[in-house]
This record gives structure tokens, C-alpha cells and sequence, in this order.
């Protein structure tokens, strides 16, 4: 059947699911030269989703949009976190993972639909920069939850001038439970992304406290700074 029902509405699924499928091959296209492919994904219409919110992705593979006319670019911004796999964050905190995943979705979305009305600017803006110094960044940062970590990464991140104090202070107060979590984490073999506490911003950061984009560094640490400013923890 190609009905759906929308508040007691009959719908027709195939609009969707066609829009879903062109925006599918499009990411693909933009994917493939990293060796990237998204899964077969499903959509669906929510209109209870939040105030302001348009679309929003359901772990593993489901996408769903407040309507059936919603634009193709916001589609492909949440198949960037299908593929992804982009784990869900306390919203009480400021993230650097945040930054990164959601600047990786806004930069592909705006490269492939030039028309996109970008909504998280600074963030499209630190991936853009990051793309500009190295293009294999989009393979990183889509796989970054399951990029290494080791016990004295705590240490390297801890003691680096790039990393922002407010994760710093995190951090530093979990110092011995992130070493020791970390420690179980290898000896055990478990490679779930969220095993870690704070795991996805240690993997952020180590990310992006490599060498390589010290060519950008300054507008970098500005952007941060930006980012962090009015970042405060209760």
C-alpha cells in the first residue's frame, strides 16, 4: 500500500520515499570518492517533531520530516547522520562533536544544493575550513565514532593549548574514570562508540588537535572561542 495516514489524512507514501531516494543517490555521488555508501533508509511523516524542527534522523536508518514538501537539502543534511551514525548528545553541554557532525551534514548539504538555507553557520564554517586543508576530513569525521582512543590521549588532550578550557574542565574532572573506561574498552574489545563516557568528544578533539590543520590553526581557535563563549556548566 502507498497510503499513509497523517492526523486521520490519507497521504501518499511514494512522494517521500521518491524524494528520499533521489536525495540518497545525490549524497551517494558525493560519498563515493571516500569509499562511503548509506544503507537503505526509510522515511516517514511526524508532525509532532519539535518546534522549529523540519526533519530529524532515528538511529539506525529512518528519517523523518514534519511534511511531504520539506526540501531535498534538509533530507540529505540527515542522511549526512544516517550515514554517520551521529549519537545523540546531552543538550545541557556545549560538544565539539556536535560542531563537527552538524557542520559535516550543513557543508554536504550546501555542496550538493546550493540553494540550502545553511542553520548552523558556525559550524558549516569550521568544516569548510577543515575541508579546505584536507577533503579526506568528510571520511573522518563520518567515522568518527569509532576513531582509536588510548588512556594517555586523556593526558595529550588535557595538556593541549588548542583544546577549549570549558571541555578541558570536563575532562579534568573525569580524568580517572575516562583512563580507566578506556582501559576496559581495549582489554574487553568493545567497540560500541558509546561505551566511553564523554567518548565522543574525546574523539572529536583528538581529531582535531592533529598537526595537519595548523595551517588554519588561528581561525580555527577563533571559531572555537566563539563556540564555547557563553558554554557554562551546571
Amino acid at each position: 500500500m502507498n497510503e499513509l495516514r497523517i492526523n486521520g489524512e490519507s497521504m501518499d507514501r511514494s512522494k517521500p520515499r521518491a524524494k528520499l531516494r533521489r536525495v540518497e543517490k545525490a549524497v551517494n555521488a558525493f560519498l563515493a570518492p571516500y569509499n562511503l555508501k548509506i544503507e537503505r533508509c526509510e522515511i516517514e511523516i511526524d508532525e509532532s517533531l519539535e518546534e522549529g524542527a523540519l526533519a530529524s534522523h532515528r538511529y539506525p536508518n529512518r528519517i523523518s520530516v514534519k511534511r511531504e514538501d520539506v526540501a531535498e537539502s534538509i533530507v540529505a543534511h540527515e542522511l549526512v547522520h544516517v550515514v554517520q551514525g551521529t549519537l545523540e548528545v546531552f543538550k545541557g553541554f556545549r560538544w565539539l562533536y556536535s560542531l563537527l557532525s552538524e557542520g559535516l551534514a550543513e557543508f554536504i548539504a550546501k555542496s550538493l544544493y546550493p540553494e540550502h538555507d545553511v542553520k548552523y553557520e558556525l559550524h558549516y564554517e569550521l568544516v569548510s575550513i577543515l575541508y579546505g586543508i584536507e577533503r579526506n576530513i568528510v571520511k573522518e569525521i563520518v567515522n568518527i565514532n569509532y576513531l582509536p582512543l588510548s588512556p594517555s590521549d586523556v593526558d595529550k588532550l588535557l595538556n593541549s593549548p588548542h583544546v577549549s578550557p570549558y571541555s578541558k574542565g570536563i575532562i579534568k574532572d573525569q580524568a580517572d574514570h575516562l583512563r580507566n573506561n578506556i582501559r576496559r574498552a581495549i582489554n574487553a574489545k568493545i567497540t560500541d562508540p558509546t561505551f566511553i563516557s564523554y567518548g565522543e568528544d574525546l574523539r572529536a578533539w583528538k581529531f582535531l588537535i592533529n598537526q595537519k590543520f595548523d595551517p588554519k590553526r588561528r581561525e580555527i581557535n577563533e571559531m572555537l572561542e566563539v563556540y564555547f563563549k557563553t558554554a557554562s556548566v551546571t
